[in-house]
């Protein structure tokens, strides 16, 4: 299974402890439920995350011994099904999300061990461009507090020594990490004439998912840039990152299935999780902080 985690950072270094072997647990009177995917039903492009996680569970596709080609399978077929009559095009869409996944595996959860040297949590992508709040800057001063994944403070990056760790560990994989997610969002886009009518609102989901991504990417290394190496320019294509993630992220917001001031304002609200973080989606807040950091 591949777990994709955008929100809960604590999550990433349970996922790098857990190792192939036998699972119990120690209060004996506690049952395994089945299957459990952990959505809220708002992630962008979580449609495609809950129907693989159902078709896992009645058919584990016990034939094939390679796991990325069994999930190749998984969502080949539910692109056929869902968004394209066309098999080549589904074909070729599912390729495209399946690579970019593993690639964002690799990146977002391992980073560059080579680069790493042995401070892999400082040089994960998701440590960057995860959002930070006064909370982590808590836990960064109280370790036994810090349940987020380390990375090198924005505001320290002004020192050249610390600065130098992300030019060299940290920058490299954040890069390409952009640059793929620039080539698979470029690629997928292709595709759109061959897209079912009424899955269009579907595609355009994926679409704006990878273009945040992508944008929220560039926002944090151009800032980091800047911070770092003093080049204005930087702080430029980073406000113009945001401001075009403002844009997509307003398309997205129409798209609720309820009335938007149900579930993003500064209140309690009807989804699964009551501290607010479809409001941080709309107030951009997390990289608003991080600009005005830099």
């Amino acid at each position: 299974l591949i777990i994709l985690c955008n929100d809960n950072e604590i999550m990433m270094r349970l996922f790098e402890q857990i190792k192939p072997t036998n699972i119990y647990y120690e209060n004996a009177s506690l049952v395994m439920q089945g299957q459990s995917n952990f959505d809220s039903g708002f992630e962008w492009g979580s449609w495609l995350s809950s129907v693989l996680t159902a078709r896992s569970v009645y058919d584990i596709v016990e034939h094939e011994s390679n796991d990325l080609v069994a999930f190749m399978g998984f969502v080949e077929q539910e692109i056929t099904s869902r968004l394209s009559r066309n098999k080549t095009a589904s074909i070729a869409m599912a390729r495209i999300l399946v690579r970019l996944m593993d690639y964002q595996y690799q990146t977002m959860v391992f980073g560059d061990k080579k680069r790493c040297q042995g401070r892999r949590g400082n040089c994960t992508a998701i440590a960057y461009i995860a959002g930070y709040d006064m909370y982590q800057d808590i836990g960064a001063l109280v370790p036994t507090l810090n349940t987020a994944v380390g990375r090198v403070d924005l505001r320290k990056a002004v020192n050249p020594e610390v600065y130098m760790f992300f030019e060299e560990v940290v920058r490299p994989n954040l890069l390409k990490l952009e640059e793929y997610l620039s080539e698979s969002l470029g690629l997928f886009i292709l595709h759109r004439a061959s897209v079912n009518r009424e899955a269009l609102f579907l595609f355009d989901e994926i679409v704006d998912a990878l273009n945040v991504t992508y944008l929220r990417t560039m926002q944090v290394r151009s800032l980091y840039e800047f911070v770092g190496r003093g080049t204005k320019t930087r702080l430029w294509d980073a406000r113009v990152a945001l401001d075009k993630a403002r844009s997509c992220i307003d398309r997205r917001q129409k798209k609720y299935q309820v009335p938007f001031a149900w579930v993003a304002s500064w209140s309690k609200n009807p989804t699964v999780y009551q501290y607010r973080y479809l409001w941080t989606v709309k107030s951009m807040y997390y990289w608003w902080r991080d600009e005005a950091i830099a």
